[in-house]
């Protein structure tokens, strides 16, 4: 009867030892944090004037944006999800890069994490790229050519 008390304490000490190991266990194999849900759209306000557009940059909903020439006009930037969820991008985490292939017509000067001015320099048509840059892995999670047209 005592080896099978003595086997019964061992199987029981044995088995509060192993919880923690299980309970410590999840589903993510590599170690690394999910990334959450990537944006699929991004809604600029240009002097109060607000145009959503997806992915690749084409217009999804709003008028097309037009500013004067020497204008200089503020703007911000908001991602949205599939669902049409703003995605939070922190200041320290994210930033909106903006990229001008045509700074003969219209420019663009960073104000903040996601905002900045466009000023129309030239009449015409102009593109500029819109990124939400990931600043902790160091890519993009959105970009988009976005025309912009100055008159």
């Amino acid at each position: 009867m005592l080896v099978t008390r003595r086997h019964r304490s061992f199987l029981a000490v044995a088995l509060l030892a192993l919880i923690p190991v299980f309970t410590a266990c999840d589903d993510d194999e590599t170690g690394e944090e999910p990334h959450d849900e990537l944006p699929q759209f991004m809604e600029l306000t240009v002097a109060g004037q607000t145009t959503v557009f997806d992915l690749g940059g084409a217009l999804e909903e709003g008028d097309p944006i037009t500013i004067a020439v020497g204008a200089s006009v503020p703007v911000t930037a908001r991602f949205l999800a599939d669902d049409g969820d703003e995605i939070e991008a922190h200041e320290d985490e994210f930033e909106l890069r903006v990229t001008n292939t045509t700074p003969n017509i219209v420019t663009f000067a960073a104000g903040g994490h996601l905002s900045g001015t466009l000023t129309g320099v030239a009449a015409g048509n102009g593109i500029v790229s819109f990124e939400l840059w990931h600043l902790v892995e160091n890519h993009d999670d959105w970009g988009g050519d976005i025309s912009i047209t100055v008159e």
